[in-house]
């Protein structure tokens, strides 16, 4: 039975949110956007057409979906994208993605990555990542909900040891994260 000093120590797995201006070609995973119907198409204005290519051939052979909070683990051979893409759909077309579209779509791809170490989150959908784009807050957000863990005790009175995935936000600004942080660890600590 754990004890009050263990219950007392333990946390909540909140995935460490930072803002990244590319995409590290050391990441674990990468978060990408889907839009459309039977032809879905890959959302992103900063990785390479070859890529970009061969995400969208992945996810159509495993008939990935582009409905909001769908997300598709794909296994992709692309040079400089991580081994794994997590396709979440945000909806039939690009012109149509709302903030609570780009929130979920983030949130079910943080659970589907779970566990993946260091992810980078391509979901805005328009920037290159250099400059601050707005919707990148809204994908912080999602990410730092949707990737909660629930709280860990260990009844041997030491310190769980919640091994935290690290997600970066392509386009967030600084506040961006900060903010979504201090949300996304608020829910946690009332979840618990």
């Amino acid at each position: 039975m754990p004890s009050a000093k263990s219950i007392l120590a333990a946390s909540s797995d909140v995935p460490t949110l930072a803002s990244a201006k590319e995409i590290d070609p050391t990441a674990d995973a990468l978060v990408v956007g889907l839009v459309g119907g039977d032809e879905v198409e890959v959302v992103s204005s900063v990785l390479p057409s070859a890529a970009l290519d061969e995400i969208a051939a992945a996810a159509r052979a495993l008939k990935a979906s582009a409905k909001v909070g769908k997300v598709t683990a794909l296994s992709v051979r692309a040079e400089g994208v991580p081994p794994v893409v997590f396709a979440a759909g945000l909806g039939d077309a690009i012109s149509d993605v709302t903030n609570e579209d780009l929130r979920q779509a983030a949130g079910s791809a943080a659970r589907a990555a779970r566990g993946h170490g260091n992810v980078v989150f391509v979901l805005a959908p328009a920037g290159d990542g250099k400059e601050r784009i707005p919707e990148a807050a809204e994908v912080a957000l999602g990410a730092g909900l949707g990737g909660f863990g629930a709280l860990k005790v260990s009844g041997s009175g030491e310190e769980s040891d919640n091994a935290t995935d690290s997600f970066a936000i392509l386009g967030a600004a600084a506040e961006d994260i900060e903010r979504a942080t201090a949300i996304a660890e608020s829910v946690a600590a009332t979840r618990d």
